[in-house]
């Protein structure tokens, strides 16, 4: 993958017209939106997307994003380092009625005024590919949060339901 960063904006009907590709490498600390659900700003996002049209003569871009980002464990609330691949499937359209009519394999993507914000619309995709609850992928790597000693052990509680046994067996 090279290392240069992809346009910031791309005029879509020239780059559709000539089938262009887009490759390179974004940082994430260029991602504030990102940023903000990530641990730190450590990482990147490898581009490799295809600007043409669909079998239907549909605009589309299609590709992959390939990420390592730093999450927080939600299991052991440790940072660890996540890598994905993020298949992308996106139809260009002018308005909500196209939209609609797509495939459901493509997702719309709105265009109106002809530039498409590609920094933007990378990040987005990133984002919606983040896994709802973040944790290590085996659990060897997960360090579980060891119990407090102020938090009581499950055999330390009293019953609250001892007072009715007593009552049970004076019915006997």
């Amino acid at each position: 993958m090279t290392s240069l960063s992809p346009p910031a904006t791309v005029d879509v009907a020239r780059w559709l017209d000539q089938r262009r590709e887009v490759l390179g490498v974004l940082p994430v600390a260029g991602m504030a939106r990102l940023c903000e659900l990530l641990t730190d700003d450590r990482g990147s996002v490898d581009v490799a997307l295809k600007l043409g049209r669909d079998i239907g003569r549909r605009p589309v871009i299609s590709g992959e994003l390939h990420l390592n980002v730093w999450l927080l464990c939600q299991r052991c609330l440790q940072a660890f380092e996540w890598r994905a691949t993020l298949p992308v499937s996106i139809g260009i359209v002018a308005s909500e009625a196209e939209a609609e009519a797509l495939p459901e394999s493509l997702d719309p993507l709105i265009v109106d005024d002809g530039e498409l914000r590609l920094h933007a619309l990378i990040e987005d995709e990133v984002i919606l590919g983040l896994p709802i609850v973040a944790r290590h992928p085996d659990e060897v790597g997960c360090l579980k949060a060891p119990r407090s000693k102020s938090q009581p052990q499950a055999e330390s509680k009293p019953n609250p339901f001892a007072a009715l046994e007593s009552l049970k067996r004076r019915d006997d």
